[in-house]
């Protein structure tokens, strides 16, 4: 944990509905960083949303993973430290965990809590074994 911060945006579309619980998403995202990280992150990713819970009459929830290349404009102290490798790398894998909540009568509301992850695969990308994550709470409109 450092003295660093993100705001990020992100669109994504279904592209997929399996057995009428799963979909499948692409999603587009940016974000900056602030603080002990300073750069710009770009990702392309692959969701997949499970969105069927027997309390989604009471609280609508889904539970999605992505998962996707990523490039960071620049690689940052925290990242370099982090990597396993002493440099780091701009190009990384984009790995993330997400749970929604919304109110049955408002499915296009959500609340998001996500884990934006950013690693080499276990070394497998350009010897990177961890490079950052960020813990974010946020707002997701569905159109």
């Amino acid at each position: 944990m450092g003295d660093a911060g993100v705001v990020a945006a992100a669109v994504s579309r279904r592209l997929a509905t399996l057995f009428d619980v799963l979909d499948v998403e692409a999603e587009l995202g940016a974000d900056k960083r602030f603080g002990d990280m300073h750069a710009e992150l770009g990702w392309f990713a692959a969701d997949f949303r499970w969105t069927w819970f027997p309390w989604n009459d009471t609280v609508k929830t889904t539970l999605a993973f992505a998962d996707g290349p990523s490039y960071a404009s620049e690689i940052d102290s925290q990242e370099r430290i982090q990597s396993g490798n002493g440099r780091g790398s701009n190009f990384l894998n984009f790995a993330s965990p997400e749970i929604t909540f919304a109110l049955p009568g408002h499915p296009d509301d959500q609340l998001v809590l996500r884990d934006e992850h950013r690693s080499g695969i276990f070394g497998l990308i350009n010897g990177v074994h961890d490079a950052s994550s960020f813990i974010t709470i946020g707002y997701r409109r569905l159109f």
